[in-house]
């Protein structure tokens, strides 16, 4: 189990008497272990001195230290064995002495835990000249990104040891555990070092779980899935000849219960985006036929799209004469905004509404 976390041997000082991680300190990392706690997350974990009490208890220059202090874990670790090392310094910060309290078996995300210190020490320094300030000294952690394996791999044993709450009822279902684990990767953001693990893994988890959909004749599960990858980087590939396999079947589904309900101005693109030479294709020509001898001569585009967002996105409408289906923020991109149209379309804009990148289907 512990062979993918990692013991840090890290000074971090306290909140009180804060110094910066000295950029000469290296990461300690045993040959079998694939993570290393960022330094950002370093900065996260606040150990903190409370209050001291300085008393000359055993005569001049002689002095009973009791220190009460705490350490804040602000970060999205778990972490366990978590060593504080309380510095007893003069106001200079020189060091008089040091102690170092009991560990502390684990500490969860926000979660606060407190320490106290208790040392005798003789010192020529005056008693109102005497300061403490707490460093972390070594502590071993386990990122998002190792939770996510481990609830994809099923790896209980793990979980426990970290202390993870788990929900017993995705251990029944290999599927829970892989959305579960999705869940927890689009919490890693772009500045996260683990960030393109993050996407190689989401994808790998979303193309498993297109293909269960698949084979249960769930297209349009699937196809939420697939379309909910990063197209360019691991199995995106095989995303995209999945979507070219079943996308006229899974567009003509989308667009019967349009067509029986008498809504043709949501029925047509999606009959007209079903490409040549796909199972579908002759239906969906019938049914265009049918429509546009029942509507004759009349307008077809009396429903317009509202027009807003950015100039590019109003010229995607324009040029889509429909509404997206789905608007992804929370892609595993995560810099970008996606739209995903009814004939599986897809528009990439930046923050600002720029469009950076598309796949388009032709209206046959």
């Amino acid at each position: 189990m512990k062979n993918r976390t990692v013991k840090l041997m890290i000074i971090a000082l306290s909140s009180v008497m804060v110094s910066s991680i000295s950029p000469n300190f290296s990461y300690a990392e045993n040959s079998n272990n694939d993570y290393i706690i960022s330094r950002q997350d370093m900065q996260m974990i606040v150990p903190k001195v409370i209050s001291v009490d300085i008393n000359a208890e055993k005569g001049d220059k002689s002095y009973a230290i009791r220190a009460l202090g705490t350490v804040t874990n602000r970060s999205n670790l778990y972490l366990k064995n978590v060593q504080v090392k309380v510095l007893i310094t003069d106001k200079m910060k020189n060091v008089i002495d040091s102690v170092q309290t009991e560990n502390i078996l684990s500490l969860e995300p926000n979660q606060e835990v407190a320490f106290r210190i208790e040392k005798f020490i003789n010192s020529n320094v005056e008693p109102y000249d005497i300061r403490a300030e707490a460093q972390v000294t070594a502590l071993e952690g386990a990122s998002n990104y190792q939770m996510a394996v481990w609830y994809a791999q099923g790896k209980r044993e793990n979980l426990d040891y970290w202390n993870i709450p788990v929900d017993e009822r995705y251990f029944q279902n290999d599927s829970w555990l892989r959305n579960q684990s999705i869940s927890i990767l689009l919490g890693i953001d772009k500045y996260n070092k683990d960030y393109d693990k993050s996407i190689n893994l989401l994808n790998e988890l979303h193309y498993t779980e297109a293909l269960i959909a698949i084979a249960a004749n769930d297209y349009n599960g699937g196809f939420n899935h697939l379309t909910s990858m990063n197209l360019t980087k691991q199995y995106g590939d095989r995303a995209e000849k999945l979507i070219d396999k079943y996308r006229s079947r899974v567009i003509y589904e989308k667009a019967k219960p349009f067509i029986n309900t008498k809504n043709y101005i949501e029925a047509i693109p999606l009959l007209r985006s079903i490409s040549p030479g796909t199972e579908y294709f002759d239906m969906a020509q019938t049914d265009l036929k049918n429509i546009y001898f029942y509507f004759k001569h009349r307008s077809l585009w009396t429903k317009v799209p509202e027009l807003k967002g950015s100039d590019d996105q109003k010229r995607i409408l324009k040029l889509m004469e429909m509404q997206p289906e789905k608007v992804l923020n929370d892609t595993p991109s995560k810099d970008m905004i996606t739209w995903i149209f009814p004939d599986y379309s897809r528009f990439n804009f930046d923050q600002d509404g720029k469009l950076v990148n598309y796949k388009i289907y032709p209206l046959y």
